[in-house]
């Protein structure tokens, strides 16, 4: 990790990921609810709208601990897509293979981050547009949201382990 802290740096990012592993957590607890396969409308939006806002949110906190391993600055903002550019090559890389490779050959990492970047912001207060019905979710794919938010785990989760084992 970059930076003269070392050892504050490394725990620095150990905590933030351990705060998404948390996220990351629940997240799979609503997934496991089988959300879209759900028949009763009621009940699939009680787990869709949390499966996209909370899945959105722990790709945005795994995104930002891997910033700060690489760089050792704490960023802000919401929007994934620009977290994602700050990535290493490696990293970038490793999610757009396992995304594309999950997909199947139309697989494009590319389009369903542009329909994912903003979700956070977008879902969090559905009810000031008077957005409550589950007829309309942009093109968004939960299902993308948890593999994505997988993939940045398995991730972060390697690096702190690693960090934990020296």
């Amino acid at each position: 990790m970059r930076g003269e802290g070392g050892k504050m740096e490394n725990e620095k990012f150990i905590d933030i990921v351990d705060v998404a592993n948390k996220y990351c957590y629940c997240v799979n607890i609503l997934d496991q609810r089988g959300g879209l396969d759900l028949q009763n409308i009621e009940e699939r939006m009680r787990v869709v709208f949390p499966l996209i806002t909370f899945g959105c949110l722990t790709c945005e906190m795994y995104l930002k601990a891997l910033v700060y391993k690489n760089n050792g600055e704490l960023c802000e903002g919401h929007d994934l897509s620009i977290l994602f550019d700050q990535l290493s090559d490696e990293e970038q890389n490793r999610c757009k293979t396992e995304f594309n490779q999950w997909l199947g050959k139309d697989g494009d990492f590319d389009k369903e981050l542009e329909r994912i970047k903003l979700a956070f912001i977008a879902w969090r207060y559905l009810y000031e547009r008077g957005w409550t019905q589950d007829d309309d979710n942009s093109g968004i794919e939960p299902e993308s949201i948890t593999k994505f938010m997988k993939i940045l785990h398995d991730i972060c989760n390697e690096y702190k382990n690693e960090l934990k084992s020296r």
